[in-house]
């Protein structure tokens, strides 16, 4: 007996959605192991009044590594959707070993459609952010064009 709203995942269900589940494993895997060194480096005492003065201020990143990152990211998430379309081929060639061969290619097309959409939502946000970097580098070539106002006396 199934609740209202519920039905059980099938068989052919789980079969089709285990590739992407394994790059979207591998995706999570990867970026945890780099949060992980990333935190090892770090200390884990908190900081105390002593430590804070004798720490060296933080600065904002510079537009270069700021671009840096915004490069880097669009080749991991380049690489991510490279990943996907493999995927995809790989299943759409299993497609044609299948009676419904439509269907199945309907299926696997919509699976590339809902793995690719948070890559794109990525992409977009990386967009923005390249955009504002932009805006700001444009504004600060601008201001360094413009004379300093003289002071009346």
């Amino acid at each position: 007996m199934t609740r209202p709203g519920f039905e059980p995942l099938r068989w052919t269900e789980v079969a089709r959605a285990w590739p992407w589940a394994l790059t979207l494993a591998l995706a999570l895997t990867v970026d945890v192991q780099a949060q992980s060194s990333a935190d090892a480096a770090q200390p884990l005492a908190p900081p105390t009044a002593a430590s804070e003065q004798s720490a060296p201020i933080a600065f904002a990143p510079s537009p270069d590594e700021m671009s840096e990152d915004i490069d880097r990211k669009r080749k991991a998430l380049a690489l991510q959707r490279q990943t996907i379309l493999q995927t995809e081929e790989a299943q759409l060639a299993l497609c044609w070993q299948k009676f419904a061969v439509n269907a199945c290619q309907t299926a696997a097309r919509r699976e590339r459609r809902q793995a690719i959409e948070p890559l794109r939502l990525q992409e977009l946000a990386l967009n923005a952010q390249e955009r504002l970097l932009r805006t700001q580098q444009r504004e600060l070539r601008l201001q360094s064009k413009q004379p300093a106002p003289e002071r009346a006396p």
